[in-house]
């Protein structure tokens, strides 16, 4: 009929691993945050090309920065906000930006001080003032 079985000794190995199995699990940390990288960024349209308008630059300039700022794991770094807002650009704003682009100026990856330039070339005066006053 088999092998006689040692019931004590198998209960006692049984034992032994469950203690053993506890002992892991409770010195295992699980981190319970959602993962970011799993989450949906929240669904937000692009913001409207800008030709370099005056009357039009404080509207673009305010969905730009709420449009980077809503999706900081797609803009993590200042020269894709800045490549990003290079590519929101023509007519007159694609002409002023167009240098800058083709001569790897260093600004290209100073998001602040990129959107002191466009401020101070596309805003209105009193923009252009307060941008100056904060440098």
């Amino acid at each position: 009929m088999g092998h006689p079985v040692h019931v004590g000794a198998l209960l006692q190995e049984l034992q032994e691993r469950i203690g053993s199995l506890q002992t892991n699990q409770g010195s295992m940390q699980v981190d319970h945050r959602p993962s970011t990288s799993f989450m949906r960024e929240p669904k937000i349209y692009m913001p409207e090309k800008f030709d370099g308008d005056r009357t039009k630059f404080r509207g673009f300039l305010q969905q730009v920065k709420l449009y980077i700022r809503m999706q900081p794991d797609r803009y993590p770094d200042d020269a894709s906000k800045v490549s990003f807002i290079g590519t929101l650009l023509y007519g007159q704003a694609l002409s002023w930006f167009a240098p800058i682009l083709e001569k790897d100026m260093a600004i290209l990856h100073d998001y602040e001080g990129f959107l002191r330039e466009l401020i101070a070339t596309f805003g209105d005066a009193d923009m252009s003032r307060v941008a100056e006053t904060k440098l």
